[in-house]
Parts: C-alpha cells; sequence; structure tokens
C-alpha cells in the first residue's frame, strides 16, 4: 500500500483504482483510505469483512483495531444490536465513515455466502459520477432484482433457465421521484438524473422508465427540444410533476 500511495504522490492526477482486501479486522485503519481518498480521480473498492466484525465486536482485544478500522468509538453502538439492524448499523457506519474521508460518493454491494449468510460488503467509493454510474451498473447486473446483493446460496443455476425474469421494484423508485419532486415545474432531465444515480439504489435508466409510465399515466407533463418525439428524455427535456394533493 505504502507503494502505491508513494505513485500516486508523484502523479496526483492520475486515474487509480485501488482494490483493498484485508484479512479480518486488523491491518485496515481508515486512515490509510483517507489518504488515498485525498487524489481526486482515485476510486476505492474496500472489502469491509463483516463477518469478522461481527464475530469479533465483543472481544476486548480487538477494541484498537476496531477503532482503527471505522476511525470513530461508535462501533460500539452495535454491541447490543442483532441480525438485520446490527449489520445495517455497522454497514452505513462505514459508509459514512467513506464519505467522511472525502469519497464524494459511496455504495455498498452485499456478499453472502452458501449459507445465505453475509460474509463481507464491497464497499466502492469515487469522486465521479462516470465512476458512480459504471459501478452501479455493474452491480444490477449481479443483482437484476435490486443492484445491492449477491449470494452463493441464490446463485442461479447456469445449467437451468429461470421461469421468470428478475426486475427491480420500480414502484419504489416511482414514489421515491414523487416525493421529491411533487409540485415542482419544468425540473432538467439532468437534475432527476442525477437523483436517481446519486441518491437511490437505481440505476438512471430506471429512472427513465419509470418517467414514461408516468406520462402514459397522464402523472407528469414532460416538455421537450422543438422536433422530438414523446419518446425522447434526453438533454433539454423539462419535466413537470403535479402536487399530488
Amino acid at each position: 500500500m505504502t507503494d502505491v500511495l508513494d505513485g500516486l504522490g508523484r502523479f496526483p492526477l492520475a486515474p487509480a483504482f485501488v482494490m483493498v482486501d484485508p484479512f479480518g479486522v486488523k491491518g485496515l485503519p481508515l486512515q490509510l483510505l483517507r489518504r488515498l481518498a485525498a487524489f481526486p480521480k482515485t476510486e476505492l473498492l474496500v472489502s469491509f469483512m463483516y463477518e469478522s466484525i461481527s464475530r469479533w465486536l465483543a472481544q476486548p482485544n480487538y477494541e484498537v483495531a476496531l477503532d482503527n478500522l471505522f476511525g470513530v468509538p461508535q462501533w460500539r453502538d452495535a454491541e447490543g444490536l442483532e441480525g438485520d439492524e446490527k449489520k445495517a448499523f455497522l454497514s452505513q457506519l462505514y459508509a459514512t465513515q467513506l464519505k467522511g474521508i472525502g469519497m464524494d460518493y459511496v455504495r455498498l454491494f452485499e456478499m453472502g455466502d452458501g449459507g445465505n449468510r453475509t460474509e463481507y460488503f464491497l464497499a466502492f467509493g469515487t469522486h465521479s459520477h462516470h465512476g458512480l454510474r459504471v459501478m452501479k451498473d455493474a452491480m444490477w447486473t449481479v443483482d437484476p432484482a435490486g443492484g445491492v446483493r449477491f449470494s452463493d446460496f441464490t446463485a442461479p443455476d447456469p445449467a437451468q433457465a429461470t421461469l421468470f425474469d428478475v426486475e427491480p421494484d420500480l414502484i419504489q423508485l416511482q414514489g421515491l421521484l414523487i416525493d421529491r419532486f411533487s409540485g415542482k415545474a419544468r425540473i432538467p432531465i439532468k437534475e432527476i438524473d442525477r437523483f436517481v444515480l446519486v441518491e437511490t439504489a437505481f440505476r438512471e435508466t430506471h429512472g427513465k422508465e419509470v418517467l414514461r409510465r408516468l406520462q402514459r399515466a397522464e402523472k407528469i407533463d414532460a416538455d421537450r427540444p422543438a422536433n422530438r418525439s414523446k419518446s425522447f428524455w434526453g438533454e433539454g427535456t423539462l419535466v413537470t410533476f403535479p402536487s399530488a394533493d
């Protein structure tokens, strides 16, 4: 890791995709990642070893390692939690800390073992919309239902055909868009795209599909550049969300 930091120090504007895969809890202080995050074209993909962290959480001899990993003592608040509540608390705390060290956008992807138990999370951090878009596309390719999880337990057998295609929950995204933009007029399509990309788990293509459905249901209005058809949702499109009242 020192060699990577030295190289970035010599070429601070060089693009770098840094994969960090620690063994267990120890050896990955947040301050080390802070140094990497300082470089504007660096992206991080960190294995957040949830199973190991959860197992050693209450062991006094791991307190220093966990303090270094999270960079704050708040991980101790998970000691009284169980199951999904504990998992959500610790993973979101780590994501928050990655943002705190300077990564503008952070996404988590959960990895399950053969027993469908969470083994670790892949924590991705980037400074760019493009990097976020590419990683979210990859996550949705692996998990077409939600873009957030893969498990060896539920992985499809490539030798067997599936009866139904797995689809994202666009009703959920529709609710998010209406909650955010209800009552607002002539919203640039780029603003809607940015909201979907940055503030939801969904892809921008999902957002476009929801807008098409809402327009067909006459629940939104869209003004497009001259000579553009009703199927156009590109640059220059302005969308109005009537008030939900």
